[in-house]
């Protein structure tokens, strides 16, 4: 497990700008309670398939 955390610490940092983690981290914060949730997820979930295909 915590192998797998650093896996994806060293993935999130080598591919994301300090930009898009703040972008991440306000829609997170706003969008937890909103249906705007489900589609940040969606797109998260395509940002990390996108890096895996390279």
């Amino acid at each position: 497990m915590r192998l797998l955390r650093d896996l994806l610490l060293r993935v999130f940092h080598r591919h994301f700008q300090l930009q898009q983690w703040v972008k991440i981290i306000w829609v997170f914060q706003n969008c937890s309670q909103s249906p705007h949730f489900f589609l940040f997820f969606l797109f998260f979930f395509f940002q990390i398939g996108s890096l895996q295909r390279g």
